[in-house]
């Protein structure tokens, strides 16, 4: 559910802002971050997880999956 993270940026930044979650997970942040008008930065190390999130902000209203980068390994 992405409830608790929107109520939370709502009441913490403003339209345009940009929010980073550290641990960016399945995305739930991410989606919450377009469904309010927020950019936002995730970092995820595990490959799985970024599929997930790529996958659920996809299926979302605002279609941002062009904003996914792969680090290459040194």
């Amino acid at each position: 559910s992405i409830e608790l993270p929107t109520r939370i940026i709502k009441l913490s930044t403003f339209v345009g802002d940009v929010v980073y979650d550290c641990f960016m997970g399945s995305g739930s942040t991410a989606i919450a971050c377009v469904n309010t008008n927020r950019n936002y930065i995730g970092s995820e190390i595990s490959p799985e997880y970024c599929e997930l999130a790529k996958a659920r902000l996809a299926r979302n209203k605002f279609n941002r999956t062009d904003i996914f980068a792969r680090k290459n390994a040194a």
